[in-house]
């Protein structure tokens, strides 16, 4: 999914690869990749950070029914997307932990002015989020467990928000929001939409799920 962000428009997410979830995504959404652009508007955005783009890739599901060739695809179009910023939301593999090595090669590093920032999906922790995590440092990904990190331009600020999955016992909310300082817009990664209620309770400007 592709986001470019703006005032009025602020974030039109590149839709860079979201490989569908559930039964879809294992068995057909990998063979249909599409890229799916949206306009968010959010309040008191800078303007130096208006028409930032955001490219979100989520749900790879690395396994029996998914190859790395078509892993390596949904990164090819990431990178034509040209994007400022890349999330990653989890679900990187399916069955063991050990898709994961596979799964970053395949995807490989994705230039972007930002960096790229990933949390972990309910399936990355059924298996192992130890490793799943160590494979993602590899193609220099910031993991974020509950944390947040603030991203700057010409004195411009934007919080960037990742908690673990709901389905985990380590989910916290609350600490990621605690941990981003100040009255800045704030962008929530969480795999798991349900995390949607309770993201508005909090007054996060805007929500990336898988």
């Amino acid at each position: 999914m592709g986001t470019r962000l703006s005032r009025r428009s602020f974030l039109t997410c590149a839709g860079s690869a979201v490989i569908g979830a559930g039964v879809y995504g294992l068995a057909w959404g990998p063979r249909d990749l599409r890229v799916a652009e949206a306009s968010v508007a959010i309040r008191g955005l800078p303007d130096t950070l208006a028409g930032l783009r955001i490219a979100q890739i989520s749900d790879l599901h690395r396994g029996r029914w998914v190859s790395e060739g078509q892993i390596r695809r949904a990164g090819d179009v990431a990178r034509s997307l040209d994007p400022d910023l890349v999330v990653l939301t989890g679900d990187y593999v399916t069955g063991r932990a050990s898709y994961v090595w596979s799964c970053v090669e395949a995807l490989g590093p994705i230039p972007s002015r930002f960096g790229t920032f990933a949390v972990l999906g309910n399936h990355d922790w059924w298996t192992d989020a130890g490793v799943v995590r160590r494979a993602l440092q590899r193609i220099d990904a910031y993991v974020l467990s509950n944390d947040a990190v603030r991203l700057g331009h010409d004195g411009a600020r934007l919080w960037l928000l990742g908690v673990e999955d709901m389905w985990s016992s380590a989910f916290s909310l609350a600490r990621a929001v605690y941990a981003a300082g100040d009255g800045a817009p704030r962008i929530l990664l969480c795999h798991n939409p349900d995390v949607f209620a309770a993201a508005a309770a909090w007054g996060i400007d805007l929500v990336l799920s898988g």
